[in-house]
């Protein structure tokens, strides 16, 4: 059981960082509707927020298991950029 530890974790890194990468993204389409709009207040709170949830959920992997779930979230988190790209263009809604 021990052995398969790693790549149970490495399972996990590589699904929360594929969904955190997903919400992250799509916030951040959302931040820049607000920025352009001229609302600078919620886009900046939205901005500092985003970037504190990667920071927590990289530092928590990092803690839960290692370099092995926080590498993989972070190819999860990564590999989802494209697929959002393709699939709503370079300006998501």
């Amino acid at each position: 059981m021990a052995q398969n530890l790693p790549i149970g974790l490495m399972a996990l890194g590589l699904v929360t960082g594929a969904g955190f990468g997903w919400l992250f993204f799509r916030l951040l389409a959302l931040n820049s509707r607000l920025y352009t709009a001229g609302r600078v207040g919620p886009a900046t709170a939205l901005h500092v927020g985003r970037l504190a949830g990667a920071v927590l959920l990289f530092v928590a992997l990092a803690r839960l298991g290692g370099a092995a779930p926080l590498l993989t979230a972070f190819v999860g988190f990564l590999a989802i950029r494209p697929l959002l790209i393709r699939r709503h263009g370079r300006g998501v809604s």
